[in-house]
């Protein structure tokens, strides 16, 4: 029988999340959003040297009224081409910020992006192409990598920007198997995670303990689930782990194991 388990994680973070979706969008032209100069306040007092109180820093994208959004411009065939857009809520305007390139995520500062292009597709499930790092508009890219592998699933984890190491962990393939690399944000020193004689699917987009899980297999079927310290050194077998899953909240871990003797339910 599937039994569901719940485990606690012991500490949290937080998740920046960009909307994707697969509506069909509309390009529009491109307007510049405005520079906004900031200038320290002073506060006075009769007797005293006046001070300065701290300046503000602006955010990109949290809290600034706009949204980043991955999407398909879709023709009457059904042919379809992928777009990051940027939508601003004060002016309903959509702007195509970076055509035919795929959102794969955001910097933990929200300055920059992850994204992706597109070369070739291997099958329905999977695609490979090129990821990179480039500032919020699209200028500036810097290639991560030339053997990317993006899942044509959406909701799928690609690539992943990990707050509390400025890493990058991301699939890639190697010897015809797709593999976790990872690579600091300067693009310097990429590291193979993994050594599965099997490739890769999935990964979650957290690290516990230091250690990343991961699901062995191919682009459609998963073999198992896995956990790797992220120096390479160590890989744990799950045993019976299926379906894994994180919360939102990255506190709670939900996964299936199939077990051999009957139980009692578990209230959730």
């Amino acid at each position: 029988m599937n039994r569901v388990f719940l485990i606690p994680l012991v500490f949290f973070i937080s998740i920046i999340v960009t909307a994707c979706g697969s509506e069909q969008l509309f390009r529009t032209t491109i307007t510049p959003s405005p520079t906004i100069k900031l200038t320290p306040t002073s506060t006075f007092t009769p007797t005293s040297t006046p001070t300065l109180t701290s300046t503000p820093t602006p955010t990109p994208v949290g809290g600034s009224g706009r949204l980043l959004v991955g999407g398909l411009d879709c023709d009457n065939s059904s042919n379809c081409t992928p777009g990051i857009y940027l939508y601003d809520f004060s002016t309903h305007q959509t702007s195509l910020i970076l055509d035919s390139y795929f959102l794969e995520g955001l910097s933990p500062d929200s300055k920059k992006l992850l994204v992706s292009k597109v070369k070739e597709s291997a099958n329905i499930y999977e695609s490979f192409g090129e990821l990179y790092i480039t500032n919020l508009d699209g200028s500036n890219p810097v290639l991560l990598s030339p053997n990317f592998a993006h899942s044509n699933a959406w909701g799928e984890l690609n690539a992943y920007w990990f707050p509390e190491t400025d890493l990058i962990a991301f699939r890639a393939t190697e010897n015809q198997k797709t593999q976790i690399f990872t690579i600091p944000s300067d693009g310097t020193k990429l590291f193979r995670l993994t050594q599965s004689p099997i490739g890769v699917r999935i990964f979650l987009s957290k690290l516990i303990d230091g250690e990343l899980y991961w699901e062995e297999g191919s682009a459609n079927y998963g073999y198992g689930w896995r956990r790797t310290k992220l120096d390479g050194t160590v890989t744990t077998k799950l045993e019976n782990w299926d379906k894994l899953k994180i919360s939102t909240n990255g506190e709670y871990m939900a996964y299936l194991s199939t077990i051999s003797e009957p139980g009692p339910l578990l209230q959730l």
